[in-house]
């Protein structure tokens, strides 16, 4: 196999469209499952929301292969949603190298909001070990959550140890209930 280089940087416009375009066919499933809209609304829309904390790993040889972030929560804008979408690529060839450049993004969304925190797709290996390498708790599991009722693994991670008391409840009982009436 032959090394390409790759990087995070900051997301630019355009971003979302090609990496909505380089996704298998699995993973735009999931995206779309999970989020109820096609990879192409829904990642502009990430960027969107996700203001100065939107990343883009890049291969300099296809472009995009994943983007993850943080964006204010709807009923609690001052905690951060992370979020990670990423290619089948970014976990083959270029999972090493996007590891040891995440820590210090989410420091840096960290900065911005007391506390990240999400819900991730039980099966969806690549994101958990993202997520336990950047040092997230995962503190329950949902067994059906999201318009398809899947299986999905709250986690938090907080700025420091005064943060995660202020927003202990979010660390045992998680702020997503969810009915599919």
């Amino acid at each position: 196999m032959t090394y390409v280089p790759a990087y995070v940087r900051p997301a630019q416009p355009g971003d979302a469209q090609r990496l909505a375009a380089l996704m298998e066919p699995s993973r735009r499933a999931a995206l779309e499952a999970s989020m109820a809209g096609s990879a192409e609304d829904c990642l502009p829309l990430f960027h969107e929301v996700s203001r100065d904390c939107c990343l883009t790993i890049m291969d300099d040889e296809v472009g995009p292969v994943g983007m993850f972030g943080a964006s204010p929560h709807p009923s609690a804008p001052a905690l951060g949603l992370v979020w990670l979408v990423a290619t089948d690529r970014l976990g083959a060839r270029h999972h090493r190298i996007f590891l040891r450049q995440c820590a210090r993004w989410i420091e840096h969304m960290l900065e911005r909001y007391p506390v990240l925190f999400n819900l991730a797709p039980e099966h969806d290996e690549l994101e958990l070990r993202w997520l336990r390498w950047c040092g997230f708790e995962f503190i329950s599991r949902y067994d059906a959550y999201g318009p398809t009722g899947g299986p999905h693994i709250l986690f938090a991670r907080a700025r420091d140890e005064a943060a995660r008391r202020e927003h202990d409840l979010l660390f045992t009982e998680g702020p997503f209930a969810y009915s599919a009436a």
